[in-house]
C-alpha cells in the first residue's frame, strides 16, 4: 500500500451519496447537524464511512512447478532483518533446495528491489508471481483488512502489459478507477522473460497474474516501483546504495537511547522495542503531508483512514528524537490541506472557524461518519501543540507565520464552540461531546476534564502566537480562556467528566480506561486550568485503582509518562515494562490489544512507546538531573544522544531558553558570555557589513594579533584594510594573469616531467607549491623554488605543522606571540606533548616569512627603489607608504600580516585544489563534461587560457564553487561582540557584550539550502539558481571581513583546474589507497586539517591529444 493510492467503490443504488446531510440533534437551544450514520441511508453512510479506501498496489510472490508457492511446501525458514542498511534476507528450502530472498525497500520511493537465488530458478522451476487485486467492496463494516484486496472480481478491472526486454524494462498498467502502473527494471546482464498468464477479460482468479522468470540464471534481480506514472525506476544497484546511504544516515545522526550496560533483566526486550520502533516509524509514519493510519501500510484499519486525535501520537517523537525533517514533512501541510473543508465543516454547523475531523483522509477532507467520529473533540487543539513542536524546532517568524492562519482558524472554533452558561458565569464544552476514553455518554457528557484543559492551553497559544507576531488578539479568544470551566473535581481528585459523583470510580463503564485524567499532567503541558497536585494525587488513585489488563495501546506511553512527571520513575519503567500485559511481536510491532484484539501494526504504540522513551530519558522543559524518568539503581544505566527535551510550559518558547538544557537548537549557550547560532539565513546579519568586533580571544588565537586576521576592533581592522589599496581588487590582479600563468605553466611542466614511465604525482603536493610560489611572488616580490624545494615545501604543511595549527586553541589564552613561545619552550613543553621536534616547521615557517619581510623593507627603502623599472612592486610597498604609524611597519608587526596573508595564499587555495581533483577524478561524468567545455572554449591547450573566458563557462563556475561549497576556509567557529544594545534573533534578545558565533561548515552544508544531498559534489546545483545560492557561499566569510585574497583564489582556481583536466588525462592511483580520510576536512586546526593529517593525492597522468 501507499499513500496515494486510493479507490471509491461503487456508489450505491437508490439514494446519491450527496443526500447525506449527516443527523441534527438540538444543541444548545439550536439544531446541528452532526456526522453521524443516517439510519434512512443505510448504504450511502456506510459508502461515506468505507470510501475512499486504501488499495493493494499488488502482490508480488513465488511460483513453483506453475503454481503459487504456498507456506506449505517450504522448510528450514529463516528471516532477518537488517536495519541497519534497511534488507530483509529469507532463506527456506522447497524440496530440500535451498532459496535465498533479499528483499529491500526504495528509502525514497515506492520501489523495492527482490534478489531471488536458487538453482530452482536456473531450472525453470521457480519464478516470480506478480499479481494485482480488485479493491474489496465495502458494503459491510470492515474494522480492518489483513489482506487487502480480493481476486474473486477479474472483470471488475484490467490490466496491460508493455515491454521491452532488450531495455530491460516493463510496465503493467493496472485500471481499476484509480491508475496504477507497476514499472519493472532489472540489470542488462540479466536476462528475464515476462509474460501473463491469463487472457484480459478472464474470470479466473488468474486473469491478472504475471510471471517473471530467468532464461538459464540462478539469479534474478528486478524493481518493482509503483507509480500513478509510467517511468522507468532506477536499477537495483541504484536504489541499493541510495537506500544503504538513507538507512545509515538515518541511524547516524540524530537521538538514540542506549541500554546496553543496563544490567536489568527488562532492559534486552527495552532496547529490542527502542531500535525496532524506530526502524518500524520511519516505514510506516514518514510520509509526505500525511499521517499514517494506525496500522501504517501493513493492513488497512479503517479502510486505510487516518484519525486526526492520533496525529501528536504518531508524530511528536520526530521532534523529541531531533529527527525534525520527519515531523516537518508532515506538519503544518496535513493541516493546510484540510483548512478548507474543516471551514466548511464549522460553517455548515453554525460555528465559526475550522472544525477538523475525526476519520479521514487528505483527499477529500471528509469527515467519515460515526457515532465517536461526530462528537469526539480533543483533535481541535492538536494544531497549537503541534504548532509548539514546530516552534521548539525552528524558531522562526517563518514558522509563525505559516502556522498562523491554521491556528487562527483553530482558535475561532474553539472560543464559538464553548457556550456560556449563565447559571455557573463560564463558558462549557458540550454535550453532546466524546472524550479520549470515548467510554462516556455522549448527550450528557458535559465538560470533560482533559477536553477542558486542552482547550485552555490551546487558546493560550493561540493568544501568545498572535502577540509574537505582533498582531492583535481577538477578544473573545481571551474571555473564552479566562473563563472557561476547569477540569472537574470530586473529593480532592479530577474525575472524568462534571456531574458523577465519587461512586463513578467503582463504575467499570467509566473505570476502565484511565488515560483522560493521566493526561492532565503528562503529555498536556502546563496550564492554569490543571492543578498539579491534584494532577498527582489523582494520578495515584489511578494507580490504586486499574488493572493492567486495562490499559493499552497507546495508553503504556501516557502512563509512563505521567509516572516520570510527578516524579515516580519506579512507575514509569514499570509501565513500559509490563510485557506480559503490553506486548509487541517478534518483528517489533506494537500490539493494541482489545478492541476485538485489532492486529498489529498499532503505529500509535510504536510511536508513543518513542516518546515515552525520550520523556524519560532526555526529560522536559524545566526537569533537572540525567534520566529523569529512570529509576536511578535497580540496574539501569541510560546513555543517549540527539535528544529533545520535550514540551512541559504552555507557552515554553516565551520562557527564556535555559541552555544548560543542551538541546539542539538554532542558538545554543556554549560559554559563560557566549552564543552559537546555527541559521545560515542568520550569516550575513553578523558576517555582512555591520561594524562588529572580533572578540578577543578569537583575535589573537595565533599571536599575530598586528595582523588583519588578529585585529579585534573594527575601525582599526578598516584603517590597517585600507593600508594594503586595492592589492588584492580584481583590477589589480589582472595585470599580474601572466605571472600567475608562468607558475601554472611550471606546475604541468612539473607533472610532465616527474609522470614520465607512468610515475604517479602528487597533486597534493602541486596544489600547494604552485599557490605558494604565486602569493610569495606578489607578496614579497621574489620566487623561492618551491617546486625544486620539495622538502621544505612539505615541510611547510606537514603533520606537524597541522598539528601545530591546532594548537592555536591553547594559543587564545597566550598572551605572548606564538613564535616567541615556540621558541623558548618548544623543547621543552612540545617534546612533552609527544611530537618529535614540532616546533621546527612552524618556527621556521615564521623565520622564513621574517627574512622575506627584511628583503621587501630593505627593496623598498633603497633610494633607487621606486626609480628601479625592473623591481617589481609588492604587496607591502603600498602598505609602507600609507599612513599607519610607524610602530605598524616595524619587522614584528609586518611578519605577522606576512605569515597571515601567506599561510591563507597557498594553504587555503591548495586545500581548494586537492578537494576539486579528488571529486572530479572520483566522478568521471563530472569531469568528462567539464572537459568537453574546457575543449570547445579553449582550442589550443599549449596557449595561456583568458581569465576573462573561463569565467564564462557554466559548468566550470559551477565545478569551481561546488568545490569552494564542500572546502571550509576555517572549520571553527567565527565570532563578533554585541557591541550596545539588544540584538534581536528570534524569539531571543542577546544583551550588549555577548559574544556571538555562527560556524561556516553550517551554512556549507545546510540542507535547507543545498538539499537532501548537501553532502553530495554536484556541480549542476549551480546551473539553475545559482544566483540564489551565492549569498550562502560563504567558504572565505562575508563583508567587510571577508579574506582578502578571495579574488586571487577564485583566479587562480579556475586557471588551475582548466589547465590540469584540458591538458591531461589523470587517474588516481589504486594502490594509494587514497580515501576521504586523505582530502576531506576532519580536524579543526582553524583551516581544516584531513584525517590522516597529511593531504596526498597521488595519480597517473598522460596528456591528451
Amino acid at each position: 500500500m501507499s499513500r496515494w493510492a486510493w479507490h471509491n467503490d461503487t456508489e450505491p443504488a437508490g439514494d446519491p451519496v450527496d443526500a447525506y446531510t449527516g443527523i441534527q440533534k438540538q444543541t444548545h437551544d439550536r439544531n446541528v447537524s452532526y456526522d453521524l450514520p443516517d439510519p434512512t441511508l443505510p448504504d450511502v453512510s456506510q459508502w461515506l464511512i468505507g470510501n475512499p479506501n486504501r488499495i493493494n498496489l499488488g502482490r508480488i510472490g513465488l511460483r513453483f512447478n506453475d503454481d503459487t508457492l504456498s507456506s506449505s511446501r517450504i522448510s528450514n525458514t529463516h528471516q532477518e532483518l537488517d536495519l541497519w542498511h534497511g534488507t530483509i534476507t529469507s532463506i527456506f528450502t522447497i524440496d530440500g533446495i535451498k532459496v535465498k530472498v533479499v528483499t529491500q525497500g526504495d528509502f525514497d520511493s515506492d520501489a523495492v528491489v527482490f534478489t531471488i537465488d536458487s538453482q530452482l530458478i536456473e531450472s525453470g522451476n521457480l519464478k516470480v508471481e506478480l499479481d494485482f487485486p480488485y479493491p474489496p467492496i465495502h458494503t459491510a463494516k470492515y474494522k480492518n483488512e489483513v489482506f487487502v484486496g480480493v481476486y474473486d472480481f477479474p472483470t471488475n478491472h484490467s490490466t496491460k502489459l508493455s515491454a521491452n526486454l532488450e531495455s530491460n524494462t516493463a510496465h503493467i498498467y493496472h485500471e481499476m478507477g484509480t491508475k496504477c502502473y507497476v514499472n519493472l527494471r532489472w540489470p542488462k546482464k540479466a536476462s528475464l522473460e515476462l509474460k501473463r498468464l491469463g487472457l484480459q477479460g478472464s474470470t479466473k482468479p488468474t486473469a491478472h497474474r504475471y510471471v517473471l522468470s530467468s532464461r538459464h540464471e540462478k539469479t534474478i534481480s528486478f524493481v518493482a516501483h509503483f507509480s500513478p506514472d509510467k517511468r522507468v525506476p532506477d536499477l537495483p544497484s541504484t536504489i541499493d546504495r541510495r537506500s544503504r546511504a538513507g538507512w545509515q544516515d538515518y541511524w547516524s545522526q540524530w537521538g538514540f537511547v542506549d541500554l546496553t550496560e543496563s544490567t536489568n533483566p527488562n532492559a534486552t526486550e527495552l532496547q529490542r522495542r527502542i531500535i525496532t520502533s524506530q526502524y518500524h516509524v520511519r516505514v510506516n509514519s514518514a510520509a509526505d503531508g500525511e499521517s499514517p493510519q494506525e496500522s501504517g501500510l501493513m493492513n488497512n484499519g479503517w479502510y486505510g483512514k487516518f484519525h486526526m486525535e492520533m496525529v501528536v501520537w504518531h508524530s511528536a517523537h520526530w521532534i523529541s528524537w531531533c529527527r525534525d525533517r520527519y515531523f516537518h514533512n508532515i506538519f503544518p501541510a496535513i493541516y493546510e490541506k484540510l483548512l478548507p473543508m474543516s471551514l466548511t465543516r464549522a460553517e455548515k454547523m453554525g460555528w465559526e472557524g475550522a472544525r477538523w475531523p475525526k476519520m479521514t483522509e487528505t483527499f477529500t477532507g471528509r469527515s467519515s461518519p460515526g457515532g465517536i467520529n461526530a462528537y469526539l473533540m480533543w483533535q481541535q487543539p492538536h494544531p497549537m501543540y503541534t504548532a509548539m513542536l514546530a516552534f521548539k524546532s525552528k524558531p522562526t517568524q517563518k514558522t509563525l507565520k505559516r502556522w498562523d492562519p491554521i491556528l487562527e482558524a483553530t482558535a475561532d472554533y474553539m472560543a464559538s464552540y464553548a457556550w456560556f452558561n449563565q447559571s455557573s458565569d463560564r463558558y462549557d464544552l458540550g454535550p453532546p461531546a466524546f472524550g479520549v476514553t470515548e467510554n462516556t455518554p455522549p448527550e450528557n457528557t458535559l465538560d470533560l476534564a482533559y477536553e477542558v484543559a486542552y482547550w485552555r492551553y490551546g487558546l493560550d497559544v493561540a493568544c501568545k502566537w498572535k502577540q509574537k507576531l505582533g498582531l492583535p488578539v481577538p477578544e473573545h479568544w481571551v474571555t473564552v480562556a479566562k473563563n472557561l470551566a476547569k477540569p472537574p473535581q470530586i473529593g480532592g481528585l479530577y474525575t472524568v467528566y462534571e456531574g458523577l459523583n465519587s461512586s463513578w470510580w467503582d463504575d467499570p463503564a467509566l473505570n476502565r480506561d484511565p488515560r483522560s485524567l493521566i493526561m492532565l499532567q503528562g503529555i498536556l503541558p502546563d496550564t492554569p486550568a490543571v492543578e498539579k497536585e491534584v494532577a498527582r494525587r489523582t494520578a495515584d488513585k489511578v494507580w490504586d485503582v486499574w488493572t493492567d489488563q486495562n490499559i493499552r495501546g497507546w495508553g503504556r506511553p501516557v502512563l509512563a509518562i505521567n509516572s516520570a512527571r510527578i516524579g515516580n520513575p519506579e512507575r514509569a519503567i514499570y509501565h513500559l515494562t509490563a510485557y506480559d500485559y503490553w506486548k509487541f511481536d517478534d518483528a517489533g510491532f506494537a500490539i493494541r490489544g482489545g478492541d476485538g484484539n485489532t492486529p498489529p501494526p498499532f503505529m500509535p504504540g510504536n510511536a508513543g512507546f518513542l516518546l515515552a522513551v525520550a520523556y524519560m530519558a532526555k526529560g522536559w522543559d524545566g526537569s533537572k538531573g540525567d534520566a529523569p524518568g529512570f529509576p536511578k539503581d535497580d540496574g539501569w544505566i541510560v546513555k543517549y544522544e540527539g535528544l529533545r527535551k520535550a514540551l512541559r510550559y504552555g507557552m515554553a518558547f516565551f520562557i527564556p531558553q535555559t541552555f544548560s538544557d543542551n538541546h539542539p537548537g538554532p542558538i545554543v549557550r556554549i560559554g559563560p558570555n557566549e552564543v552559537h547560532i546555527e541559521d545560515s539565513e542568520y550569516f550575513d546579519t553578523i558576517f555582512g557589513f555591520r561594524p562588529l568586533n572580533k572578540e578577543a580571544m578569537t583575535a589573537k588565537e595565533f599571536g599575530i594579533n598586528h595582523a588583519l586576521f588578529g585585529v579585534e576592533d573594527y575601525k582599526t581592522y578598516v584603517k590597517k584594510r585600507a593600508a594594503f589599496g586595492n592589492a588584492f581588487s580584481r583590477t589589480k590582479l589582472s595585470k599580474i594573469q601572466d605571472q600567475i600563468n608562468e607558475e601554472i605553466q611550471k606546475g604541468c611542466t612539473w607533472v610532465e616531467d616527474n609522470s614520465k614511465d607512468g610515475c604517479p604525482v602528487d597533486l597534493a603536493f602541486l596544489f600547494r607549491a604552485v599557490p605558494a610560489e604565486i602569493i610569495t611572488k606578489y607578496l614579497f616580490g621574489q620566487e623561492y623554488g618551491f617546486l625544486q624545494h620539495v622538502q621544505t615545501t612539505k615541510n611547510l604543511y606537514d603533520k606537524r605543522m597541522d598539528r601545530l595549527l591546532g594548537f592555536s586553541h591553547l594559543g587564545r589564552f597566550i598572551p605572548k606571540e606564538i613564535p616567541l613561545f615556540l621558541s623558548l619552550f618548544r623543547q621543552l613543553i612540545l617534546r612533552a606533548l609527544g611530537f618529535n621536534d614540532p616546533g621546527s616547521a612552524f618556527l621556521d615557517y615564521f623565520l622564513l616569512a621574517q627574512k622575506l619581510v627584511q628583503n621587501v623593507v630593505a627593496q623598498h627603502n633603497h633610494p633607487n627603489h621606486k626609480a628601479e623599472s625592473t623591481t617589481q612592486h609588492t604587496v607591502f610597498d603600498d602598505f609602507l607608504d600609507s599612513s599607519l604609524p610607524q610602530e605598524e611597519k616595524e619587522k614584528g608587526p609586518l611578519t605577522q600580516q606576512a605569515v597571515a596573508i601567506w599561510s591563507g595564499g597557498w594553504d587555503t587555495v591548495g586545500f581548494v585544489l586537492t578537494m576539486a581533483a579528488y571529486q572530479l577524478l572520483q566522478n568521471p561524468p563530472v569531469e568528462q563534461r567539464l572537459y568537453q567545455e574546457l575543449k570547445e572554449a579553449w582550442k589550443d591547450p599549449t596557449e595561456s587560457p583568458e581569465i576573462t573566458t573561463l569565467e564564462g563557462l557554466p559548468y566550470l563556475t559551477a565545478v569551481v564553487k561546488e568545490t569552494f561549497r564542500l572546502s571550509p576556509g576555517a572549520l571553527c567557529r567565527l565570532s563578533r561582540v554585541n557591541p550596545s544594545g539588544i540584538e534581536q534573533y528570534g524569539d531571543w534578545e542577546i544583551p550588549p557584550g555577548t559574544i556571538i558565533s555562527m560556524s561556516i561548515p553550517d551554512v556549507l552544508s545546510d540542507k535547507a539550502i543545498w538539499g537532501s544531498d548537501a553532502a553530495v559534489f554536484k556541480p549542476e546545483r549551480w546551473l539553475s539558481g545559482g544566483a540564489d545560492l551565492d549569498r550562502y557561499l560563504v567558504t572565505f566569510s562575508k563583508g567587510t571581513r571577508v579574506c582578502p585574497g578571495i579574488e586571487l583564489a577564485w583566479i587562480e582556481t579556475r586557471l588551475v583546474i582548466a589547465s590540469l583536466f584540458r591538458r591531461y588525462e589523470m587517474s588516481i592511483t589504486p594502490e594509494a589507497g587514497i580515501s576521504d580520510d586523505d582530502i576531506m576536512p576532519y580536524y579543526e586546526g582553524f583551516t581544516p586539517a584531513v584525517k590522516n593529517w597529511i593531504s596526498r593525492l597521488p595519480v597517473r597522468v598522460k596528456p591528451r591529444h
